[in-house]
């Protein structure tokens, strides 16, 4: 997993892009970073939060005393580019989606829609990078400016 190249974490990210979607995988995106889920319409989204979340977590236990070991020092910093990669993939799905679902009439929810996505992103990005070793989260700092710039 850590030393995966790009090729092969993207094969990994659409299988569980799969699993994902056949809901034989299931990640709640929750409330950590809302006081409340607004009422809107999350489902074009489900993935794309769900999948953020997941990434999230995997992190928390990379990080986390039951698996700070695991990881050698030189691999926090290509398993960082490999969630970067993947963030960035995800942002441009997310562009896509709201092309596709944007309808004049329903301007106002798209645009909440939207921006709770990026909201949420950009929180997790921010909770990864600071979880990381020293000197390796420079490159999700990068990110979570391009998610601001979305937003």
């Amino acid at each position: 997993f850590p030393w995966c190249s790009q090729s092969e974490w993207r094969r990994l990210v659409h299988v569980i892009k799969s699993l994902l979607d056949r809901e034989v995988l299931y990640v709640p995106y929750s409330l950590e970073y809302v006081q409340h889920l607004p009422l809107l319409n999350f489902q074009p989204f489900a993935y794309h939060l769900q999948f953020s979340v997941l990434l999230l977590r995997g992190f928390q236990f990379l990080c986390s005393s039951s698996g700070a070991t695991w990881l050698p020092g030189e691999a926090w910093k290509h398993v960082a580019r490999l969630y970067c990669l993947s963030l960035s993939d995800l942002l441009g799905s997310v562009k896509g989606v709201a092309r596709c679902q944007w309808h004049p009439t329903e301007e106002k929810n798209m645009t909440r829609e939207l921006s709770f996505v990026y909201i949420q992103m950009f929180c997790h990005t921010l909770h990864v990078a600071a979880m990381l070793p020293e000197s390796t989260g420079e490159p999700l700092l990068l990110l979570s400016l391009e998610i601001l710039s979305q937003y």
